[in-house]
Formats: structure tokens, sequence, C-alpha cells
């Protein structure tokens, strides 16, 4: 070894000897090491620059990653709306009452130097009836197709505006600018719908966190009305009611009106309350697509309820049944002793028997 080495090396050994870690500083970053990675980063790069000593030339490059903080919580509600999930920094909201063409709407905007978000509310008395009609309207006329949330929907070439229906007669809308736009889809998906638990003379009081609220929109299930809530990666719950010949009995209910070939298979008993019940896998023609599974049981002759649940969902399923009750009503009519709230309607009746000491009687428009 040369004089020189060995002299730089001596000169090194005296520079350091006199630095010492503290006692509790391994502890310190092993706690500290369960935090983000960007944050280990920059710790690494603090406990190098403690060892080489304050006069040290730094060999090292901090990388820390920088995001946006989005907020959780309820940024603000614009026509019964609520827009949580929004980047921070963008200041207060501003309310604005908006004319697009032939949709008039309530907005709120938020904007800050050159990044802007707004989100629009429109409550059309007739809405599109799917994206192809939208862009006849007039809207996002180069926009592709999106369906990530409602029933139809289009988002702009440049990713800056996403416009959609999500139920028939309410249409939702976010547009961006600057910055603001890379958060455009993660605003859309926040928005928060307020859903009716009650539907159908029925009502809904649980269902699973994280899924998107059902809107105000009852849909033609199966074999009865329905409702439906969807979450991120696939996750689904329906809810339908059957009605008359189809829940007479259990036979009856099983015999789904399946979409496309669609089945169950392994039903096996259950119970929801006390009731006796079925569940079973739901599959289709394809082996690799997964239906999930269905719960069903009869309230009483002629009023059955079926849960369709996506398989991450199915251990809710029982727990969706037990919260399901029945609607208060005012009533002024009867039939069969059981009083009922009358439509008005010029109606026609018919009367069903379902069975020992059952029956039903329909109303329809005449």
């Amino acid at each position: 070894m040369s004089d020189l080495e060995t002299e730089l090396r001596r000169a090194m050994s005296e520079e350091t000897d006199g630095l010492r870690a503290a006692p509790d500083l391994v502890d310190r970053v092993v706690r500290l090491s369960r935090r983000r990675r960007s944050t280990r980063v920059s710790l690494a790069a603090a406990v190098v620059a403690v060892i080489l000593g304050a006069g040290a030339v730094p060999a090292y490059r901090a990388i820390q990653e920088r995001r946006q903080v989005v907020s959780a919580t309820v940024g603000a509600v614009v026509d019964g709306i609520e827009v949580r999930d929004l980047p921070s920094g963008l200041g207060e909201p501003e309310n604005l009452d908006v004319v697009d063409g032939r949709l008039r709407g309530k907005a709120i905007r938020w904007a800050r130097g050159d990044s802007s978000i707004k989100v629009t509310v429109y409550r059309p008395d007739q809405s599109p009836a799917d994206w192809t009609e939208l862009q006849a309207w007039g809207y996002l006329k180069e926009g592709r197709l999106w369906l990530r949330r409602g029933s139809s929907g289009l988002m702009s070439p440049r990713h800056d505006d996403l416009m959609w229906i999500e139920y028939d007669g309410l249409i939702l809308r976010v547009t961006t600018s600057g910055p603001a736009g890379a958060d455009l889809e993660r605003v859309a998906m926040g928005l928060r719908v307020p859903w009716d638990p009650e539907f159908d003379g029925m009502r809904v009081t649980y269902i699973p966190d994280g899924l998107r609220d059902a809107s105000g929109k009852t849909e033609l299930g199966p074999d009865g009305l329905s409702r439906v809530w969807t979450g991120e990666g696939g996750r689904r719950v329906r809810v339908e009611f059957v009605h008359e010949l189809r829940a007479k009995n259990f036979t009856t209910l099983r015999q789904v009106s399946w979409p496309a070939k669609d089945m169950a298979l392994d039903l096996r008993p259950a119970s929801v309350r006390g009731l006796p019940a079925y569940e079973g896998k739901i599959v289709a023609d394809d082996p690799n697509r997964d239906e999930g599974r269905v719960l069903m049981w009869l309230i009483r002759p002629g009023l059955g309820v079926r849960i369709w649940a996506s398989t991450p969902l199915a251990g809710e399923m029982t727990r969706i049944a037990e919260g399901i009750r029945p609607v208060p009503q005012r009533y002024s009519q009867s039939v069969d002793g059981v009083e009922f709230t009358p439509l008005r309607l010029d109606r026609k009746h018919e009367k069903t028997a379902l069975g020992h000491d059952w029956s039903v009687q329909s109303i329809h428009p005449g």
C-alpha cells in the first residue's frame, strides 16, 4: 500500500472517529421504514448524511414520489350529488346554473391557476336513451365509450371531459383543465348519488361498504323489480322482489327466467331470519366467467326475494337479506281483510289462488 493511500485512510479515520449514531437510531429507522417507499428513500439518504458528516460531499440523490393529496370526505354537494374525491389545494368552489344545449343543470367548480374541476348535474324530464343519442344531442361527438359507472357514457379524446347517464332522469358530467385532469376519473367515480332504500314496497337497510350507492332507478329483473349496487373490481349486488305466481312457492321461485344461458347449480338449504331459503352458485355457458351466487327465500306466498351477488360479496348476502323490511303504509282499501293503498287508475281486477288460505288480487290499468 502506498504512503499516500495510508495517509488518506488515517485522515478519514480521524475525521469520523468522533461520530456516533444515537442509541435508538436503528429502532427509529425500523419504525419509520413502514411508511411509504418514497419516505424510506429519504430516510436512507438522511442516515448516510449522518455517517458522512456535515462536511462530506453527498454521494446520493434523494428521489421522492410526489402525489396530490385526495380528500375522501365530502367536498361539496351539488343538486343532491355528493362530490368526494378531490385534489387538494383547489380553494373554495363556486356554484353555477348551467345551460348546455338541450340540458339545463346545476354545477360546482373549483379553480386555482390553470387547474380546475367542474361537476355538473342535469335532471332532464327525458334523458337520452344511450351514448349514441347523447352524441346525437350534440355532446362529446368525438368521445369514446366510457362505462365505468352509470348506464352509458362518453370520455373526450383529451381525457378532460366525462359525461354519462347515471340513470333515466339523471345525467352527470365532470370536466377538468390543467393538472387536475389526472384526477378526472377518480372524481367521477367518487361522486355519490344518494339512494332511496325503499322500492317496491320494501326497504333495503344494509348494503356493504365500497359499493356505489344505487340511484333512484328501479330496474326490471329476471322476474321482478330490482335495484343494483356496483363497485370496483366487478363487485356487484342486485336485490330483486318477485310477486304473485312467480313467488307462489319455492318451486316457482327457483324457476328463474335466466338471462342468456345462466343457471343456478348446487342449490342448498339456507335460512333468512328463521325462514327457509336456498343459496346456490350461478354459472354461465362460459366456464371462465364468474357469475357469483344467489340467495332466495319467501317472505310469504306471493312475495319472494332474490339476492344476486358477485363472488367477493357472497358472504354478505345473509346480512343484506336480514336487513330487508316492509315499508309501513297508510291503508284505505282491503282485499280479503288485508288493507292496501289504492291506485288512482281505471283498472281491472284479477284474483288468483296461491294455495291454502292464500290469494292475491292484481290491479292493472284498464
